[in-house]
This record gives structure tokens, sequence and C-alpha cells, in this order.
């Protein structure tokens, strides 16, 4: 398990469902109905929201879905265009991978994919979703009207404070209803995740008491406060390994960053 995603056990076990779940779902229903899944990952700076949505990627296209992952700067600019009119929607399968791979080809990155096997389903994931325009926003909302017969995933990381556009809340406030939606907070950890996260951090060895109270206490359980703490203490010297521990080099306030 990468780093940090230390502490994460319970947000990885919510998309590892999300992932297997057109498979959990009757053929007639796949074959009849919109099948759409969003998934809002929210969290502070620092959280550890880019190593989540790059785990979600990889999760996702292991188990075989097709995956297009951009941040929504780039998203604002490709999706409209990528998005055919509502009178193509007869077309499902046909609108919805054209308008997927159209979007994979406009930021020239590759899809997540074989070509040659059949996806278990379609996922866009959106990075900084709070920056979604109003008309990219319906966009992304209109992907999934061509969800029927071929399951989509909308993925959408949204930074504190930011909030989504209308369009798009509401079409996670429809998901949530139907129980095809789950919103996963990234909290702040706790003084156990920390604490382990920071030792591996450092090589596995273990921390002080004081190095651990110290930590604790100036990243209150924040991941990208704890690695940079961590950074700021070592590139002074004021951490030492003595004895397989590692301990102060020199007095805790002096390391302020």
């Amino acid at each position: 398990m990468p780093l940090t995603l230390i502490g994460r056990k319970a947000v990885l076990a919510a998309l590892h469902r999300i992932a297997h779940a057109p498979m959990d779902e009757p053929a007639a229903t796949l074959a009849t109905a919109r099948t759409t899944w969003v998934v809002v990952l929210r969290g502070e700076p620092g959280s550890g929201l880019t190593s989540m949505l790059r785990a979600a990627s990889t999760m996702w296209a292991t188990v075989g879905w097709e995956v297009v992952e951009l941040p929504a700067a780039t998203l604002c600019r490709v999706l409209p265009r990528a998005i055919p009119p509502r009178s193509d929607e007869s077309r499902s399968i046909d609108v919805a991978v054209s308008a997927l791979r159209g979007v994979s080809r406009g930021l020239d990155t590759d899809m997540h994919a074989d070509p040659q096997v059949e996806p278990a389903g379609y996922a866009l994931l959106i990075d900084d979703a709070q920056q979604l325009d109003t008309k990219s926003a319906e966009a992304a909302v209109a992907l999934t009207r061509f969800s029927r017969r071929v399951p989509m995933a909308l993925l959408l990381v949204q930074r504190a404070p930011g909030v989504l556009a209308p369009g798009l809340q509401r079409l996670v406030d429809t998901t949530l209803r139907a129980r095809r939606g789950v919103v996963l907070d990234l909290e702040r950890l706790s003084n156990s995740d920390a604490t382990q996260l920071a030792s591996q951090m450092l090589g596995g060895a273990p921390l002080s008491e004081s190095v651990a109270a110290w930590l604790e206490e100036q990243s209150e359980g924040v991941p990208g406060f704890i690695e940079a703490l961590l950074h700021h203490a070592r590139d002074r010297g004021s951490l030492v390994l003595d004895g397989g521990v590692w301990t102060w080099f020199d007095a805790p306030e002096q390391v302020q960053p």
C-alpha cells in the first residue's frame, strides 16, 4: 500500500465496492436502465486526494473499467466539444465510448484499458471538480445520459472549500438517493495512523514518544503536513536514529517550519 493511503481502509473499501458494482448488477438492469455511479472524494489540502485518485484509477482499470483521468481545468476545454447533442442519445454505447475516447484524444493521453477487451464500464475521473464551470459540469452530467446498457462512473475530487456546480451537485444527490452514489471524506488521521505514516516515511523505524507527540500536535493528522514536517526536521539534522528509534538531536521548538 502506498504510504499516503495509510489510514484510508474504509475509503478504499468503498471504492472497491463501486469498482465491482457492474458485476453485481442484474443483466436485465444493465440492458434496460441507466446505470451511473458517482463517487465524490472530498478533503482539505494535504489530505491525500491525489493519491486516492490514482489508487481509484488503478483499481478500476484492474477490474475492467475503461478509465479517463483528467483535471477540471483541461476538462473545461475538452468535454463540452466531446459530448454530442441529445438527439444522438439512441446510440448510447457508441456515443458513450466515442465521447470518452474523444476526451482522451483531446488530452493526448491513452485510455487505461485493453482495447481488445470489452470493458466493465466507462469511468471519468475528474480532479478539482469544484473548478468545473457550468457548461462543463452540464456536459459531464450529459455523459451519464448514455449509460443505458453501458455502465458509467464519475469520480469527482472536490477540494475544500470549493463546491460543485449546481447541475453536478444535483446528479450527486440523485445517485445518492438511488444508492448509486457515495461521498467519501478524507478525514485527518488518528494519532496512531499519523505515527505509522511518519515511521514508514522514515524507513520503518519507530518514533520516540516526544517526536510522535510533536508531530501529532504540529500536523494535526494532515498527511501532507506530516511529510513536510519530517522533511524539514531531517533537512535541519534535528532528527537522528538512535538505537533504532527516531529521536531529537536538538530541542523540537528549534525545528518549527
